[in-house]
């Protein structure tokens, strides 16, 4: 009983308090401040604590908001041969919020001690709310359990919001976190009916190196908004991100992957624009996509996609590598369209579409210039064949003139002179 009513007033001691803060500042890498701690039977209480980190901390501040639980002291005959651990159970936290923010504040922090830690089986924290250099997670409830020389910990719910990308839902989370390393076992978030499962590793101070897999994610919200109107459909596929975890380095990440699309749609393209101009075939302007893919990885400046894929079944396919650095597009594509459009397009199958294979007739097309006004030369080397084939026209009129007389040719001439000018007419404003 003596030694009982001994170790509870310690235990409500500010001397007590000091030496957990100590440690646990010793821990963390920074300084911390723990609000009093009340007790009741078996049960202790505080308001909570905050954390700040210091120049060696993996994050900015800490604020942990009313914390409860269950703990069992150790007995005096193990506290007589040195056994000092305790055993703190059913922990409940309220609120946690952490700022992983690139700035820290500088403070000296003692090495860390070699001493015993309180055993810790359970904690619950209802409320997790993490913020980054951009980005925020919310509302996350998490379960942690020790697990070997470090932490497990599940969760669920919450809300997901990363600078440029929308808003997703925290379905489940399941990490360990080993000093000094975390390893993301399984994040499942969804959004517009997909989802996406993200696993890897994150060190402070050197790097992280995460994994996606996405199964039918809508693509829209995840484009530039001059693309949002253009490019509908359900992304799959997988990618792996590495970035810098150094504070102050603003390096671009590493990111490639392979990525397909399904239910796609494409429209207002300009290239497909003119085509459905020129082939007077409507389905150019708003384009069901069969099949959408690519490779693809970051550069500095930009990205390059290889072995890129996009076809609309019996009226288009487009294939080949191209860039965009630096807000410079560059690529070289083999374009095929379906014969049927083509016989609007004169002189295109003799002079421009001139190899055919898998039911399409082929040619190359070359787009460059900034992502704001893309050109390609497809269009020029169209009207050049109609003009070619136009003086073509008109040479073997004249031919035929030559041969069988002005009599017997003038009616043909004046037809014919006819098509061709509406031809022409119809080729380059698309009347």
């Amino acid at each position: 009983m003596g030694y009982k009513s001994w170790a509870m007033s310690y235990l409500r001691s500010p001397e007590f308090r000091r030496k957990m803060e100590e440690r646990a500042g010793q821990d963390v890498r920074g300084r911390v401040e723990i609000l009093p701690i009340r007790f009741e039977g078996n049960q202790f209480f505080s308001d909570g604590l905050t954390a700040i980190g210091g120049p060696e901390a993996g994050f900015h501040s800490v604020k942990v908001e009313n914390v409860r639980g269950d703990f069992k002291l150790p007995s005096l005959w193990k506290l007589l041969f040195g056994d000092r651990r305790g055993i703190v159970d059913n922990v409940e936290v309220q609120r946690v919020d952490a700022d992983f923010d690139d700035l820290r504040e500088e403070m000296n922090v003692p090495p860390k001690e070699k001493h015993t830690h309180s055993d810790v089986l359970n904690i619950a924290v209802r409320d997790v709310r993490l913020k980054w250099r951009s980005g925020a997670l919310n509302n996350l409830s998490v379960k942690i359990s020790p697990r070997e020389r470090g932490w497990m910990f599940e969760g669920q719910g919450g809300k997901i919001n990363q600078l440029g990308l929308p808003i997703v839902d925290v379905a489940t989370i399941r990490a360990i976190y080993n000093e000094p390393a975390f390893f993301l076992q399984e994040l499942v978030v969804r959004q517009g009916g997909g989802e996406i499962v993200a696993s890897g590793e994150m060190r402070p101070q050197s790097k992280a190196d995460l994994q996606f897999v996405l199964k039918g994610v809508n693509v829209t919200p995840f484009l530039p908004d001059d693309w949002r109107a253009r490019l509908h459909g359900n992304l799959s596929g997988d990618v792996r991100a590495i970035f810098s975890t150094r504070d102050g380095d603003n390096s671009a990440p590493e990111i490639s992957g392979n990525l397909r699309m399904s239910g796609g749609q494409i429209e207002a393209l300009p290239v497909l624009a003119k085509l459905a101009e020129f082939t007077k075939t409507d389905q150019f302007r708003r384009m069901r996509l069969d099949e959408l893919s690519a490779e693809f990885r970051t550069e500095p400046g930009g990205f390059r996609a290889s072995k890129f894929v996009l076809e609309s079944k019996q009226l288009l396919a487009l294939r080949g590598p191209f860039s965009v650095i630096n807000d410079q597009v560059d690529g070289t594509f083999d374009i095929g369209i379906t014969p049927g459009p083509l016989q609007y397009l004169p002189g295109s199958q003799e002079r421009v579409f001139t190899v055919n294979r898998d039911g399409y007739a082929w040619t190359t097309m070359r787009v460059s210039g900034p992502t704001s006004a893309v050109k390609e030369d497809l269009s020029s080397r169209l009207v050049a064949a109609a003009e070619a084939a136009a003086i073509q026209k008109a040479t073997d009129i004249g031919k035929n003139v030559l041969e069988k007389g002005v009599k017997g040719t003038i009616d043909t001439g004046v037809d014919a002179a006819k098509k061709g000018i509406d031809a022409g007419l119809n080729l380059l404003f698309g009347n």
